[in-house]
């Protein structure tokens, strides 16, 4: 019943185009190494004030992922645009934007495909995070059909099946458990993927010392692969740690690395050490601009490397501003970088450096600029009055 239900549901998601939505593409079926050509139809139901922006989220097949942004051309009453699809892509995430806002409150997916045919491996997964219950979890069984070493995306599938357990009879733990058997027999080669795997199964299981110990591995043995950069650069770990779900004791004779506050602080050096790139590194220098145990040219070579690697983002430049005023003591340079950080958010494209569903994010920001901006003038207002022999008014 349900298989018939989930086809219905297929093919009339395939007729939607011809109903009115508002994105096509061509070919419809993209393959790694194609031009991939997008169109965009505003429609009645579309306020644009100004000319809209295609913000492009490209994912890789480890879940790596980097964003683009395309001006499309506009042709009578569509905009069009074009672009070569990277053979490490597996699928793509598409937002219609304008300056300010989203203007499209949808998301648009499109699945990669191999020259075979096939769906790209971790495409079918990335889709199923559009849907819930019976269809993410037929998306995962086709996903791990096609992947069954996908690591990952078995704890995806897991996840939902924990869900689903609402409608259906399911044990969690004993399907874990079979699964792990399975492994022992197989007996893969061990990856970054099974490691990360490994992790969650004993997560599940409950065997804390074991979870630590592969969270562990996972940073020393495998730094670069695309699994564990994703891992450490969106914190899923780190967080339940902040949160306090996790709170683990340190046992008698248990080295203090083997902690789960030991290997969160491992991984935040080992994110500003050696990936300045990610999104998460600024926002851990960013934390560390007032802690000493931090040498400066560490936070620096985040900064400088963000800005170099986006010179559009307004972050970059207010963190530089203030580790300059405050590290340094460099007024000067302080306010260089202030100002550009102003100028830069003035400018920027908001969507693309602050989500539309958080906007509490942008507004703290907005906030935290407007206070330094007149903290440093206020200071430097008072150094002016007591160079030339005056007192500040109060």
């Amino acid at each position: 019943m349900f298989r018939s239900c989930f086809s219905a549901f297929i093919f009339l998601a395939s007729l939607l185009p011809l109903k009115g939505q508002t994105v096509v593409t061509q070919p419809q079926k993209p393959r790694r190494g194609d031009t991939l050509e997008v169109v965009f139809y505003p429609g009645a139901t579309v306020d644009a004030p100004s000319a809209p922006f295609f913000l492009f989220y490209l994912y890789g097949e480890e879940g790596q992922s980097e964003s683009m942004l395309l001006q499309p051309e506009k042709q009578k009453q569509h905009y069009r645009a074009r672009f070569k699809i990277k053979e490490e892509l597996s699928s793509l995430e598409l937002h219609i934007i304008n300056r300010e806002e989203r203007i499209v409150d949808s998301t648009f997916r499109f699945i990669i495909y191999n020259p075979n045919g096939q769906p790209a491996r971790n495409s079918l997964a990335r889709y199923a995070l559009a849907y819930m219950d019976e269809a993410r979890d037929s998306l995962l069984k086709r996903e791990l059909a096609l992947y069954p070493d996908n690591y990952p995306a078995w704890q995806m599938y897991w996840a939902n099946q924990k869900r689903l357990k609402v409608f259906e009879e399911f044990s969690l733990r004993d399907s874990v458990s079979a699964f792990y058997k399975a492994l022992q027999i197989a007996a893969p080669q061990a990856d970054a993927g099974l490691v990360y795997l490994l992790a969650h199964i004993y997560l599940i299981l409950g065997n804390r010392d074991k979870y630590l110990f592969y969270l562990d591995k996972l940073t020393r043995e495998y730094p670069a692969s695309p699994i564990t950069k994703k891992y450490l650069s969106v914190f899923k770990v780190m967080e339940l740690y902040r949160q306090k779900q996790l709170m683990p004791r340190t046992k008698r004779g248990e080295s203090p690395g083997l902690t789960f506050k030991g290997i969160y602080k491992r991984w935040q050096k080992c994110i500003l050490k050696d990936y300045p790139e990610y999104p998460s590194a600024m926002k851990i220098a960013g934390e560390y601009i007032n802690k000493p145990d931090v040498p400066e040219k560490d936070l620096l070579r985040v900064f400088k490397e963000q800005i170099q690697r986006d010179p559009d983002n307004p972050k970059p430049y207010f963190f530089m501003a203030k580790l300059y005023y405050e590290r340094f003591k460099d007024r000067p340079a302080a306010e260089r970088y202030l100002r550009q950080a102003r100028q830069k958010y003035n400018s920027a494209v908001k969507p693309r450096y602050f989500s539309p569903y958080f906007p509490r994010v942008q507004k703290e920001f907005e906030q935290d600029l407007d206070l330094y901006e007149k903290y440093l003038w206020k200071k430097k207002r008072k150094t002016s009055l007591r160079k030339w022999g005056r007192q500040p008014l109060m």
